[in-house]
């Protein structure tokens, strides 16, 4: 700046005449020179004074710093995801496109990272600059996803502030609420009947949905019941708050009502698919019998073959039948044996065969998989980065297994089985962190805990506090609140106020 004004300086003293213009002159470039020499000797300094290089940050603190950039900005990219249907709903498609848009963006972001994340979380070792790198771009990829959804949500408040209509969501939330309180019973007696016939590691991602559901919908009770006072006092920030927070629970109520009858069917489904493996298991066991194997080769793969389809009987047996572990143990069996024949089959043979398995472990893998997601959907206030990264790559995995279903049935069939089994991590994973999270309870609580694990933070908008909150997507206040989605400097916005310093509110709610 200095050295710019100098030269200015400079030449406007070349544009005067006489003595006193070269005198001039000669001054304006000694302090230009100064300046320059100034300007270089604090930089010299700022820059030995500043850390040289992220390198400098132990892995330990980099790996911490990417788990927690994950958690927060997937949840608030759900928050939003959420909080765009409800405005869709209200304002329609159009007027919501911009904002759509903004949150496929940091969708697209968000996979991004998700993917780094599983690289690190392979079984290949990185070298430590390969890690610190990952987990940079891991953080620089999430902060990316955050300014996509940050981008619109100034427009987004504005567009709440037209809210007029707090009375008719009322009405639809709590027409909501009544429809999936009746369900709650139903789902319960399904899960019973489920209980005697299939073994409780086969329900493991549905054993306290009833309880769960019971818990939103005793939360979003309670939100209804503040956003009636607010409607008749004349307040329809406050309302609208807690109408948002109710339909939210509302909404993972009926998820996990719907989860019992869906999980029910897919293990019907994996009892058809393994019965249906079994059969083909003795076709392919009486083959390699008769299969001329002078080095000995196949007899153990028979050996262990026999072992697994034993095993796999006894799963499907019984009242306590686990139809996915025993489709597991057939489909390594299946995997195997192929293998071991694969020397006596042409390569149409092979393509036709795995088009045959590869339907059936489709089916599977989209059951394991969505199993996950509705797990940890509805419990996404206590799940950590792991299980969230395994259920982004099992989702990817199974969108490529798909995709070359017709082109490449063998590759995609080991995509297929890759994907039901990160589908299985990310269970596995999420039900630790639930568990951590409850204490080791039963898991059903009040219905602020059930708010709590589900990842709904309402703020202090309600009680005019400036503390955290229960409802992703609304924020917190900063102190005194005149009402609004997410609190902050605005008499109403939606997603989270900003802070003395202009950026938004980071407390994992959505930006809208």
């Amino acid at each position: 700046g200095a050295a710019i004004a100098a030269a200015d300086g400079l030449q406007d003293a070349r544009g005067g005449g006489g003595l006193g213009g070269g005198v001039w002159v000669v001054v304006i470039v000694g302090a230009a020179l100064a300046a320059l020499l100034i300007w270089a000797l604090v930089r010299r300094r700022r820059r030995t004074a500043e850390p040289s290089a992220p390198a400098q940050v132990p892995l330990e603190e980099l790996e911490r710093n990417a788990a927690s950039a994950l958690v927060r900005t997937d949840d608030a990219l759900t928050a939003s995801r959420q909080e765009l249907g409800f405005a869709k709903a209200e304002f329609g498609d159009a007027a919501a496109a911009e904002f759509e848009q903004a949150v496929a963006d940091a969708r697209a972001s968000l996979d991004r990272a998700f993917g780094l994340k599983q690289k690190l979380d392979d079984e290949v070792p990185d070298s430590a600059d390969q890690q610190r790198a990952w987990y940079a771009e891991i953080v620089q990829l999430c902060e990316a996803a955050d300014a996509a959804l940050d981008e619109k949500a100034d427009a987004f408040d504005r567009l709440r502030d037209l809210s007029q209509n707090t009375p008719e969501a009322l009405g639809r939330v709590q027409q909501q609420h009544a429809a999936a309180a009746a369900q709650v019973d139903e789902a319960a007696a399904r899960l019973t009947e489920l209980r005697g016939t299939y073994a409780e590691g086969a329900l493991a991602t549905i054993h306290d949905n009833p309880d769960q559901a019971l818990a939103r919908l005793r939360f979003a009770g309670e939100q209804l019941a503040v956003a009636q006072r607010a409607v008749q006092s004349g307040d329809g920030p406050a309302a609208a708050v807690a109408i948002r927070a109710a339909e939210q629970a509302v909404e993972q109520a009926t998820r996990l009502e719907a989860a019992v009858e869906s999980v029910g069917a897919d293990l019907a489904a994996a009892e058809r698919s393994a019965a249906a493996l079994l059969a083909e298991l003795d076709g392919d066991l009486a083959a390699a019998a008769a299969t001329s194997d002078p080095e000995g080769r196949l007899a153990p793969i028979i050996a262990a073959t026999r072992q697994q389809v034993g095993a796999a009987r006894t799963a499907l047996e019984g009242s306590a039948r686990d139809p996915r572990t025993a489709l597991g143990l057939l489909e390594k069996a299946n995997s195997e044996i192929d293998s071991a024949l694969g020397s006596i089959r042409d390569a149409q043979q092979r393509a036709d065969r795995a088009r045959t398995v590869l339907a059936q472990t489709l089916l599977q893998a989209k059951a394991q998989v969505s199993a996950a997601e509705d797990f940890i959907s509805s419990r996404r206030g206590a799940v950590g980065a792991t299980a969230r990264t395994r259920l982004a790559e099992a989702g990817a995995t199974l969108v490529q297994a798909t995709q070359l279903e017709q082109t490449d049935p063998e590759r995609a069939l080991t995509l297929a089985q890759r994907a039901g089994a990160l589908a299985s991590q990310a269970t596995q994973h999420a039900q630790q962190d639930v568990g951590a999270f409850s204490g080791g309870g039963n898991g059903g609580g009040g219905g602020d805990f059930g708010g709590m694990l589900g990842g709904i933070i309402l703020g202090s908008l309600l009680n005019g506090g400036g503390g955290g909150g229960f409802g992703g997507g609304f924020g917190g206040s900063r102190g005194r609140s005149s009402g609004g989605f997410g609190g902050g400097r605005r008499s109403s916005g939606f997603g989270g106020g900003r802070s003395s310093g202009g950026s938004r509110s980071r407390r994992g709610g959505g930006r809208f």
